[in-house]
């Protein structure tokens, strides 16, 4: 099949463009949410996660929490409190699965 040119192995066949998602026009109109592990205290503290919620059209830190891992109870709690803070924020946009949520 190779030779016949009906298929290429993965070495030879060439990447997916990916397609860039527009930027939203307004603050607080879409927050990204992403967790990120490291020793963000050096030698000073263990390991640990720091998540933060960024807008799409602005690119500022809304909220950032240092947890010590990267759970769906820290997500929830996070999210919950920026809920109580900004009631009118609707839509969030997770890393992990790379799709917009509309929350409730």
């Amino acid at each position: 099949m190779i030779a016949d040119g009906l298929w290429q192995d993965r070495r030879h066949r060439l990447p997916v463009p990916h397609q860039p998602r527009r930027r939203r026009e307004c603050l607080g109109e879409l927050v990204q949410i992403d967790g990120s592990e490291h020793a963000w205290f050096e030698d000073r503290g263990p390991p640990c996660t720091l998540l933060a919620f960024v807008d799409d059209a602005t690119r500022r830190l809304m909220q950032l929490r240092f947890v010590a891992s990267e759970s769906a109870f820290d997500y929830l709690e996070m999210t919950l409190g920026w809920r109580r803070r900004q009631p009118g924020q609707r839509n969030y946009l997770c890393s992990e699965v790379e799709q917009a949520h509309l929350m409730p």
